[in-house]
């Protein structure tokens, strides 16, 4: 009995060792890959495969991510470390030189020198468009980053490849920061306003337990609404959502202008976290061969089952995007039509269901 127990251990610390080991030497082999910067002078075929399919999501399926979507014409900006492209411009500037590439409906695609490309919404020819770095480039920053944030040991056997962005999530990106530029197309100021209102959050109380506390449990009775049984249930959890937040706001006597960064964060980047899940949903039915996205395993739900229960524990800003994403889901549920209005100056997510649940 001993003997056989023995070999059990033996043999569990064997497959152990060996999973050890096969990650020590796939990490090498990452960190190999993305030692050198990501700097190609053209989108790969894979790449510009995937800017296609953002173009048919967007037209085929756009309007039932947000009205009018399907039809704004909006350009897309692919970055890596070395250079951006630009498609779907309507004309190039002195700055751009047209690339070789053509799109398969013979669109140029425009390459200029990278300066300090961002994921958002940036104004090219006075066009707001979508941007966001290929693929290959976002997971060499993940994993550099990633790799230096850990203790050495840690980072030479974690499974980064666990983490990686998927092609279905580098899609699903992309309409992320597209409908940033549709954001800006249908109301600059307000645009412009809600993304420079993260200059009032120097001083927010994001270390505070008490105050992260609160946070956790409106993340959590956002997911019940979200997943309430019942349109009276839900109802009842949007609106413990909305005391609890105001309970929060009062302990910590939070500022004024610091109140309103929340719901003008919310607005900017829960809408458009909120359009990033639906056209994960929306893919699943126009999925071409290259894509494998999942109905029942989609990354966004798994995400928002595993983020919003620690809204208080989520660095920086990031906690914005779910709150508001949460919201925008609810609201498809107890005000189909929010989204009239939405846009508008000084209307927010959490006003908008303050009134459908307190009309």
């Amino acid at each position: 009995m001993k003997k056989r127990f023995k070999r059990i251990i033996g043999g569990i610390i064997g497959f152990v060792g060996l999973i050890i080991f096969g990650l020590v030497i796939y990490n090498i082999f990452m960190a190999v890959r993305y030692k050198s910067p990501v700097d190609a002078p053209a989108l790969s075929g894979s790449e510009l495969e995937q800017a296609a399919f953002v173009k048919t999501l967007r037209e085929e399926a756009g309007d039932k991510i947000w009205p009018g979507f399907d039809t704004a014409g909006m350009p897309i900006m692919l970055y890596n470390d070395q250079y951006e492209f630009i498609l779907d411009l309507d004309t190039g500037d002195a700055t751009m030189e047209a690339g070789e590439q053509v799109m398969v409906d013979g669109e140029k695609i425009y390459r200029r020198e990278a300066g300090n490309p961002q994921a958002f919404a940036v104004k090219i020819n006075n066009q707001w468009a979508g941007s966001l770095g290929v693929r290959k480039q976002m997971n060499r920053e993940m994993f550099n980053g990633l790799r230096r944030e850990m203790p050495y040991v840690a980072g030479r056997i974690f499974p980064f490849f666990l983490v990686s962005v998927s092609e279905e999530m580098h899609i699903s990106g992309m309409i992320h920061e597209l409908f940033h530029a549709y954001q800006a197309k249908l109301n600059e100021s307000k645009f412009l306003d809600a993304d420079g209102s993260h200059r009032y959050l120097e001083n927010y109380p994001y270390g505070d337990p008490k105050f992260s506390g609160y946070w956790n449990t409106e993340g959590r009775l956002l997911m019940n609404a979200i997943y309430a049984g019942t349109e009276e249930e839900a109802v009842a959890f949007a609106d413990s959502f909305l005391m609890m937040r105001q309970e929060r706001r009062m302990n910590a006597d939070l500022r004024d202008d610091q109140v309103m960064t929340e719901k003008k964060l919310e607005w900017l980047e829960g809408t458009a976290k909120y359009a990033e899940a639906i056209s994960y949903q929306l893919a699943v039915g126009l999925d071409p061969d290259p894509y494998s996205y999942k109905e029942n395993n989609a990354y966004w739900e798994m995400e928002r089952k595993q983020r919003l229960p620690k809204l208080g524990e989520t660095g920086g800003d990031n906690r914005f995007y779910h709150s508001g994403a949460a919201q925008a889901f609810i609201l498809d549920r107890l005000s189909p039509g929010w989204k009239e209005s939405a846009m508008a100056d000084a209307v927010y997510l959490e006003d908008q269901l303050e009134k459908a649940i307190r009309p």
